[in-house]
Formats: structure tokens, sequence, C-alpha cells
């Protein structure tokens, strides 16, 4: 894989001369009354085995010398002679049964050195070939090494890694002749964006693709964004000596010439040949090339490499000639071009390749060439392929590297500085009669208004979006710039978005892009296109600002688009950050738009569609949204305040504490209660009658692995977190209001559906208030008032619901280092107007509902886990104990059957017995320690086991000691017409009767 020098130097020095990390293997033949009477044996069967019963056989002698060489590999060098036998061989069997040897031999020698092609020493006529033993002799160190020491990805990826650490820090200058290469490609980069054209077919690709003939040449050329650095992008190209461009070029190619040498002259140059074969009639072609590449700055300000390559016969007369690899008799084709990698992010690059190849043959059809053309360019789709990662992690590195730029500061052109003077100047006119319209997300406020255009007094459609984004206002910025990220693409082609395309160009800015979009509008209205200029630019007061401004720019999209109106976009976004709320950044977005639809378009259809024009901002507060951090320092904030609030309460609240309080005291003495069906076994709820009472109330208790205090601020703090604002629809909830009071008390407004046909919106307005009565126990009451009437008049269309909830947290103990807290739930909800029973049930149901609630905290891994040590700790302490009454219920009694079992690793035994009696023996290896698995089996009331079966339960009803319990098991049992519970009360033992056996009975 090396040069042609290097490897010399390597293989034709003399094997005696070593160096101090060198290591030599002596190698020589033994004689056959040496060997071993199994190998003997072997040697026999060999021999018969043979064709014609003839066996060839030969001695070395030599040496095996291992030297390092490149790259972490070792070079394999031997040196010795070979001398060839050949046997005829006939046996007889005698009455001992010995084998008897008539042998006739003939001789060859040859004397090897490394693995060059050396003609043998044949010393007779006979049949010993030589050249066959030395091919066996290199097969075999060669499938010795291929098979244990073969590492072709690893090497290769050292081989490019040394380019981009060692060679490109310590490249030579260019010289005159590398220079006019790269001049020359300045041309052929103004023809790409000029003459080209897209392929048809291509657009959604991702990838731009196109083509274009200048007098008798095709050009092909195509730009992919590459999850990969710019400067390892250009090792990968300049890396043709590599185990995988080699295995390649066999497959493709089989064994056409292919040869390089790297720095040609002492310059940066590259001289590459490769041989392509290709299909009949026509002759396969030898390539022979000259690569040149240097770094440079794009107009964007991007660092950037551009990578050349030209036919060699063009610089013939500057002493540069190729390795006269032509031995083939080859067809020679030409083919110049380059490559430009351009970094966009830390591990992402814009690669663009331009080509032409010339094949050298009289009367090739137009369209032939150009399919050729077209095949090269699905290098492209497979690089981008193999080199794509997470797609989330790269567009947050883009972003990023968008960010860094944007902390640097730009200086505008005065084409962009008109462009937002002339924005400033629309808008500062437009800020009054805007009229607020529906939004598709609660957390961004939409307006629209008309304006009239004093030309011919058209009207067109302004829009208005506000928001609140968790990210700093350069992030925002650079989310918006981004208009092709994988994420917003994606988003695009499944909404309306038909095409949305970025317009590479000849010259380009960092805060500036040209982006075309088409827009499928309602049928029978015709698609709208847009193409538009985004330019970012720093305020003076640390705003950030995007400005988007109409193009006349004319499209290629590879295709025609029918029925086709081009309209225009005027906006302005801008983004100022605010406080953090805890570590999360905040900033406020504000969108202003003018939409020109062009052509005829109702009113009515303008109305509808604003939304969609302005959903870019929902977009992004989704995008960029970090509710979890948000409620997670609120949550934070509030346990704060619970652990160190004074009790500080009006007579007021205390009456609706109080009473909170009885309700939940009365409902827990009650005996008239009706259970409710639990789809989740840890919650517990039931309908409860009081005295005095028209309605039941509703019970729901659970118990939770967290603290009182814990449990206390997740349930207040739910009230308003972003989680239930994202989820008001699953609640049927149609619309939420929530206003604070006070460090304990707040205000919760809400109009839900009850989701059937006929039934009125119920709105219900409670006060929230929450007390610590103790360490040990909290209260957080729910009752309904009219406080809020004045300010915020009832809808005489909604029915008012009374609601009376309080949530009661009292901490049960410790369970495996854990603290468990109960919560019990009492709720008595009137939601006016005629309701029926099963309605009632299933919103009972709904509202009692605590399994969310319990697994927001779920631990049960971690407390079973820790239970689990302290009975292994317990099951090592135990001494030996012999019942040999009880090892007799282990053996199979008379009859018994073995059982076909739905795992291969059990054996089941069963023996069934009159009068409702059986006997049953279940074996299963288990991948775990001993005490480990008895420990599993003696804590019943762990978790694990309280899952494991729906229907029974099992608990710990009495403790006798550290080794035997009273456990108590209660067993559901439903059916279609009743439900069947049966308790059973059984003593449960544990003993060792061997060190390696634990019995637990």
């Amino acid at each position: 894989q090396s040069s042609s020098t290097h490897c010399k130097n390597i293989y034709d020095d003399d094997i005696n001369t070593l160096s101090a990390q060198d290591q030599v293997i002596e190698i020589r033949s033994v004689k056959e009354n040496e060997l071993p009477r199994v190998a003997l044996q072997k040697l026999d069967l060999l021999v018969l085995s043979g064709s014609k019963n003839v066996c060839q056989r030969a001695r070395i002698q030599g040496k095996l010398r291992v030297r390092n060489f490149e790259f972490g590999q070792s070079a394999l060098t031997f040196v010795g002679s070979l001398e060839v036998e050949v046997e005829e061989k006939s046996f007889t069997v005698d009455s001992d049964k010995q084998q008897k040897r008539t042998r006739r031999r003939t001789r060859a020698v040859r004397r090897i050195h490394s693995w060059g092609a050396k003609k043998a020493i044949d010393g007779s006529n006979q049949r010993g070939d030589v050249n066959i033993i030395f091919s066996s002799v290199k097969d075999i160190i060669a499938n010795l090494t291929e098979q244990h020491f073969h590492k072709p990805d690893i090497i290769d990826k050292r081989r490019k890694d040394y380019f981009v650490k060692e060679i490109m820090p310590h490249v030579p200058q260019l010289t005159s002749a590398e220079n006019d290469v790269l001049e020359k490609m300045k041309n052929l980069q103004i023809s790409l964006y000029k003459k080209s054209k897209r392929i048809r077919g291509t657009l959604h690709e991702g990838i731009d693709k196109f083509k274009w003939k200048d007098g008798e040449q095709f050009w092909a050329a195509f730009s992919v964004t590459i999850d990969k650095p710019a400067e390892e992008m250009l090792s990968e190209m300049l890396s043709f000596d590599t185990y995988k461009a080699a295995k390649e070029h066999e497959l493709e190619n089989g064994n056409l010439p292919r040869a390089s040498k790297c720095h040609v002259d002492g310059t940066r140059s590259i001289y590459y040949s490769k041989g392509i074969k290709l299909k009949k009639p026509y002759d396969n072609r030898l390539f022979e090339n000259w690569f040149v590449w240097k770094e440079f700055w794009s107009s964007s300000e991007r660092r950037s490499f551009i990578l050349a390559f030209v036919p060699l016969t063009a610089f013939s007369d500057k002493g540069i000639e190729g390795n006269g690899n032509n031995q083939n008799n080859l067809t020679l084709a030409t083919t110049s071009g380059f490559h430009i990698f351009t970094g966009t992010a830390k591990h992402v690059c814009r690669w663009t390749r331009v080509q032409t190849a010339n094949l050298n043959t009289r009367g090739l059809p137009d369209k032939i060439a150009e399919f050729l053309a077209k095949r090269e360019l699905k290098e492209a789709n497979r690089l981008q392929g193999a080199f794509r990662r997470n797609g989330k992690k790269v567009v947050r590195e883009v972003r990023e590297a968008i960010v860094k730029r944007m902390h640097q500061g730009i200086e505008l052109t005065k084409d962009e500085e008109f462009v937002f003077e002339k924005l400033n100047e629309l808008f500062e006119k437009e800020k009054e009669g805007w009229k607020r319209i529906d939004s598709p997300s609660a957390k961004v406020k939409m307006y629209m208004k008309y304006k009239k255009q004093k030309e011919d007094s058209s009207v067109i459609a302004m829009g208005k979006a506000e928001t609140v984004i968790d990210s700093t206002a350069e992030e925002a910025t650079a989310w918006c710039f981004e208009v092709n990220s994988r994420e917003r693409t994606k988003k695009a082609r499944s909404c309306q978005d038909d095409i949305r395309l970025v317009i590479r160009q000849n010259e380009e800015r960092i805060n500036e892009k040209l982006v075309a979009i088409v827009r499928k509008l309602p049928f029978p209205l015709n698609k709208r296109e847009f193409v538009s200029k985004l330019i970012w630019k720093n305020n003076e007061d640390k705003t950030m600002s995007l400005a988007v401004w109409p193009s006349e720019e004319t499209i290629d999209y590879g295709k025609t688009i029918r029925k086709k109106v081009r309209g225009t976009i005027k906006a302005i976004y801008t983004f100022e950050n605010l406080t953090k709320v805890g570590k999360v950044p905040q900033c406020k977005v504000e969108l202003l738009q003018l939409v020109d639809t062009g052509g005829y378009l109702p009113k009515s259809a303008i109305d509808s569609n604003m939304s969609n024009f302005l959903g870019t901002i929902v977009e992004l507060q989704k995008s960029l949204n970090q509710d979890v951090e948000i409620d997670k320092t609120e949550e934070s904030a509030v346990l704060n305040i619970i652990k160190t609030y004074s009790n500080q309460y009006t007579d007021e609240e205390e009456k609706q504490l109080n009473s909170g309080m009885d309700m939940y005291k009365k409902c827990k003495k009650s005996i008239d209660f009706t259970e409710l069906k639990s789809d989740d076994r840890r919650v517990r709820m039931k309908l409860v009658k009081l005295d005095g009472e028209k309605q039941a109330v509703g019970v729901s208790t659970t118990v939770v692995d967290a603290s009182v205090d814990e449990c206390a601020a997740f349930w207040y703090c739910n009230f308003y977190s972003r989680a239930r604002e994202n989820s008001l629809s699953h609640h049927g909830i149609k619309k939420l209001k929530v206003k604070k009071i006070n460090p304990h008390s707040l205000y919760y407004l809400t109009e839900r559906d009850l989701g059937v046909i006929g039934l009125r919106t119920r709105e219900s307005r409670v006060k929230l208030i929450w007390s610590k009565e103790n360490k040990d126990e909290f209260i957080i009451d729910a009752l309904d008032t009219h406080d809020l009437d004045r300010e915020l008049p009832l809808n005489r269309n909604h029915v008012f619901a009374h609601a009376h909830s309080s949530i009661v947290f009292q901490k049960v103990g410790i369970s495996g280092g854990i603290e468990q807290t109960r919560a019990t739930l009492t709720s008595k909800v009137d939601l006016g107007g005629i309701i029926t029973k099963q309605m009632i049930d299933k919103a009972a149901s709904k509202f009692l509902n605590l399994s969310e609630f319990h697994r927001r905290f779920e631990k049960s891994r971690t407390i079973d886990i820790n239970n689990q040590k302290y009975t292994i700790e317990r099951i090592l302490k135990l001494k030996e104990a012999i019942n040999t009454q009880v090892d007799e219920h282990f053996i199979n009694p008379e009859g018994a059957k073995k059982m076909s079992a739905s795992s291969s690793i059990a054996q089941i035994w069963m023996k069934a017995e009159k009068g409702g009696k059986g006997w049953g023996k279940n074996t299963v290896t288990v991948m775990a320690g001993l005490e480990q698995v008895a420990a599993f089996f003696w804590d019943v009331s762990s978790r694990a086991n309280s899952s494991a079966a729906w229907g029974v339960m099992r608990s710990i009803n009495k403790i006798v000691n550290d080794y035997e319990l009273m456990i108590k098991t209660r067993e559901k049992i439903e059916s279609k017409k009743s439900i069947l519970e049966r308790h059973f009360l059984s003593m449960m033992k544990m003993q060792r009767s061997h060190k390696n056996r634990v019995r637990v009975t």
C-alpha cells in the first residue's frame, strides 16, 4: 500500500541488518522420524487420499524477520531456501497390520528472498515443482497474518488522520504550476452558477445536482452537506492508498492498474492513475491525473479547501510524467474538475464537486455521455449516507457555529442596510389596528390586519406573532435563519410547503441567504412561489433582527411547476433576551409580516391561511422549548418555599383548609363506599357516601416514592406547569387561566368539554391553597370561588361546575432507603345540568386517577435492590439445618408426568390426585447467585413480586423472626357475573440445608 521506494527499503535490505526493535524467527524442517506418532498417521492418511497416490513435499530452511512499519503495522520478510521432493508410495499390510512404504524421490531447490518472483532451479526433469511450494508458503504466512492481525479500517483511519494532523500543517508552498491549475478553476466555478441546469428528479434528494454542456464537453456537478469536517473530507478524497480503495478498485475493475505518488518533486501535488473497466464493446480506459489542493477562506468567511485535478498530459511540458502503468495497452482517457469543501460547523461541511470526462471515443452519443455523468453524481448520495450522523446533533452544531459568528458581529453592506431601513419604515406606521386571531399554539399570540396599497387601492394582509422562547436571542435567530436544516425540511415536506430550497450563489455572505418556497393552497387556488432574501444583524440595543425581503431571481427547480403564482413576503423578526428562568435562557420574539400572495385570493382564504404564514414562530417555540427544565426549576423554587415558609393564612383561607381536612377525615372513617375499578394496582379508588350529602365523594389513594414536601411541590406546580399546558386537550380542557395570589395560593380557571354531544361547556373556577400541617402531613385544597366574577365575567353559554377537592400527603416511612408518602385525593364535583350515572363514574375515574402522579417518582427498582441487599446479608448468616421431611417433597412421586414447558430452561412435573388435590414441581436455571434468587422469593412484598401476577396480592401479616413470616395472600377471580375474592394465611420459613442450598417453604 505504500510508495514503491519505501517498500523496496523495507523488503530488499539484508536480513542480517537488524535494528533494536526487529525480531527474527528461525525456521527449519524436521526429519520424518522426529515427528510424533499422531503426525505420522495424519501424514499417511494425507498420502493415501492424494490424487494418483502422489504427495508433493518440501524442506524449508530460512529466517522470518518482523520489523516495525508505518501506521502501527509490521513488515514480514522471509529469506531462505526450499527443497522439493515428490514421493510415489505404495502400501501393503502384513499380518501385524504394519504399513510398508516404497519411495521414489526427485529434487528441486529454490532460493527465495522476500516474496520476489525468481525461477526455480530444477535438478532433474521429474515432477517436482518448487513454485507450488513457494506459493503455499506465501499463502500460509498471508492467511496467518490476515486471520489474526488484519485491521484495514483502523490502518485506513490512521492514514487519513496522519494526513490531517501531520501533512496539512507542514505542506510545501504552492508552485507556479499548481497556482495556474487552481486559478483556472475560478472560471469553472463561475460556470457552475451561470450555465448549470438542475437535473430533473433530484429536487427532493437533499443534494443539488446540475449538468451543462460547454462546446463538446459535458459537465456534471453536485453540492451536498456532509456530516464530516472539511479537512477530513479532503483527506478522504486524497486517500488513494487505503485498503478500502484497493478493495473497491478490485471489485469494480478487476486487475486493471492503479498507482499513486505523493509529493511529486517535493511539491504538495499527487499523481494518481487508475484503470477503468467499461462494458463491451468499449475498451477499458486509463485515467492519469495530477491533483493539487490549497486552503482558503470563502466569501461567507468559512474555512474552505479546494482540490483540483487535471489530466497529466496537460503538464508534460513541466517535467511531470506518469509511472508507465499502461502496460495493458488501455485507451487513455482524461478527466478534470475540482472539489470544494466548506466548513459550516465543527463536524459539518458543504461539498461541491464539478467534473467532466473525455473517454476518447469518437461518435459517443450525447445521451450516453449525459448518462455517464449522472452516474458519477451518485457518489454524493453514497458518501452522504456513509457519514450521516444523528440529525439533532448536526443541527445543533450548525446552529452553534452561526451563534458564534453572531457574537463577533458583522458589518452590513449598503444593500442590506437598505432592506432594514425599508422594513422599519413599513412597520413603524402599523402599531395600531391589530385583531387577535386563533393560534395553533396557546403559547403564541397571533394578530392580523389589512393594509391598502396606494398604487391600485388593493388590500394586502399583515400579520403579527409574539411568544417567549427558551433560548438566547442569537440561538433563536440562527434557528430561523437555517431554513434548510434537516428538522425544518422534514417538517415542511409533511406540511404545506411543496418545495423549500436554498439557492447557492458564487458570492455568499455569512449573514445572507436566498430561499425559494413553493406553498400549496387549498383547491382550487394555485400554488404560491415566494423567493426571498434572509439577512440577520446585531442591533445596538443587544437585540437581534432577521429580515425577509423579496427577490426577483428566477429559480431553476429542475422541473416545470404548473399553475404557480409569484408572491412576496416582507417581514422582520426581532429577538430580545430576557431574564433566565433558573439556568434556562429566555428571549422574546416578535414577527411582523406583510404577505402579498399575488393574483386574486379571497379574503376568507387569506384569513384562514394567515396562521400558517406566521407558523414559523410556532415551529420555533416547539423546537427550542425546554419544558422539562422549566418545570423542574419552578418545582425546586416551590419546594424551597415549602421548607422555609411560615404559615400566614387569612381566616377565609383557614376555613377552606379546615373544610378540606374534614372531608378527608370523614371519608377515611366512612364504611359506606363502593370500590371503583382501577387500571393501576397501586392506586385504589372508591365512591364514599357521606351522611347528609347528596353527592358521593370520590377517594383515591396511592403510595409515592418521595418525601411529603416533594409530593406537595410537584402537585401544586402541576396546575400551571408547561406539561399541563401541553396536555390540555388530553384532559378535555379548552381554555386555561392561572392567576397567582401569594406563595401559597392561586386561582385556577378552566373551560372543559365533557366530550358528549349536546352538553354545554363546563366552566370551573377554584381557589387553590396549600398548607403544611406538620412535618409529616401536608394538604392542598381546591374550592370553587366567585372572587374573579367582576374581573372575568362568566360566559352565559357555559354551565358553572362546582368542585371541592383536597389531597393529603402523609409520611409512611422508609422502604429500601427511599422515603414513602401516602397520597389521598378526595374530590366532590357537581357538573351541573342533567348528567347520567355512567358519565359521573367515567368522570370520577378520570379525576381520581393518581397513576401518572406516582409514576413520576417511581423508584421500585432501587427499593427492591436495597431491600434485597439486606435480605442477602441475613441469608449469609443463616446456619445449616437438616430437614429430611422437606427434602422428600422434591422427589417425584409415582405417576408424575413431565409437562411441555413454554421455556426450554424449565422442567415441569405434575400429578393430579383425587379431591381436587395435586402435586407439581418446576425446575428452572436462573442466571443469578444463590442468595440473590433466595432473596427474591423471600421478599414477597417487593415491587417486582407484587406486579408479577395481576389479581394476586401478597403482604406480610406478621414477622415471627428473621427467617419466619406469616404471609397474607389475596386473590381476585373475576368473571362476567361477579368478582370472587379469596384470602389465604400461610407460614413462610427459610432454611439452609447445605452451603450451596437454601430452602424457602
